[in-house]
Order: structure tokens, then sequence, then C-alpha cells
């Protein structure tokens, strides 16, 4: 089937249910209900009238692309992640909580890409220092993570100054050694 095709389908099941419920077709203007296409009911039903002028008219419900709401698993929360300082090594601080802006609404929107991820957290440094920042800049520079024992996991960017002469491995895993040669 084409897209064509599919479309066609979709419109004739549209045309079918109409009819069967007797209803006209309810337009939408954009996002929105368009109340123009729904005047009938609203002249005629004071109970859907009171309900549609309650919803559609509400300044307290908010646009669903407008923010992320909360999560319960909020993968930046409680986390501790290292930040570059002037300093010598780096600084460490643990992410508090979601910030939000005057409204109350939490700030920026998630994303898997963690570059287009524009959520801001509160940041409570060691000496009790607090900063905002952005989780793109979280993740750039989480390499520092707390487990429930308060164990702290650092991973590491090289090993230097280490030197061996072979042999370590070999008392750890000896190996029969076959007539020609191989293991």
């Amino acid at each position: 089937m084409t897209t064509v095709d599919i479309k066609e389908t979709f419109q004739e099941f549209d045309q079918r249910i109409r009819y069967r419920l007797k209803s006209t077709d309810r337009g939408y203007a954009g996002d929105k209900p368009d109340p123009a296409d729904w005047k009938d009911l609203i002249d005629e039903d004071d109970d859907f009238r009171e309900e549609f002028q309650r919803i559609y008219n509400d300044d307290t419900v908010q646009e669903a692309d407008d923010y992320t709401p909360e999560i319960g698993d909020d993968t930046y929360l409680n986390m501790e992640v290292a930040l570059p300082s002037e300093d010598d090594g780096p600084t460490f601080a643990k992410i508090t909580k979601r910030l939000r802006d005057a409204n109350g609404i939490p700030i920026g929107v998630a994303n898997d890409n963690s570059i287009l991820h524009t959520r801001v957290y509160e940041a409570e440094y060691m000496d009790g220092r607090k900063a905002s920042l952005a989780a793109n800049v979280i993740a750039t520079n989480m390499f520092a993570q707390i487990d429930d024992d308060g164990n702290r996991f650092v991973l590491l960017d090289s090993i230097v100054d280490h030197r061996t002469d072979g042999t370590e491995l070999m008392l750890l895993l000896p190996l029969e050694m076959a007539e020609d040669g191989g293991r």
C-alpha cells in the first residue's frame, strides 16, 4: 500500500465513524479545538459549555511542549560530578535539584542527546557553594559517581609510570604449551 492508499483508508474509516455516531466533523486550530466548530454543542449543552470553557480558557493549564515535567528517575539528581577548577585537580559537586523559573516551571527540556538537553540543575560544592549548571555541562564533566555506600568511583584518563617484566600474567594464568608451540 502506498501512502496515498493509507490516507484514503483512514479518511474512509473516519467518514464511517462520523456516519455511525451521527456527528459532524469537529475541527482543530493547531493543537486546540476551534470553538466555531463546537458551537452547536456549546449552545445546546450547558454542562459541555461549562467544561469546554473551563479547560479551553484556563490560563493555568500549561502547554505540553513548554517544559519537560519532573520524572522519578532523573539521572542527574544526587549525582556527584567532578568539575574543572582553578586549583589543582577537579572540584566535586553534588547535583541537588532541578531549577525552576519565577513561575515555578522547571527550566529546560530533556533530550536523549546530551547536547540538546537544556535542563538546568543546582550543584552544591563540597565547600557549601551553590551554582546552576546546564545538563550538557554536567554530562560533559560527569566522571565521578558515588554508590549507595558512599564509595567514590572515578574513571581514569590514563595510567602513568607503570612497568612490568611480563611474568605477572604468567603467574596468574598458567598455560600448557603444546608440542607445536601453541597453547
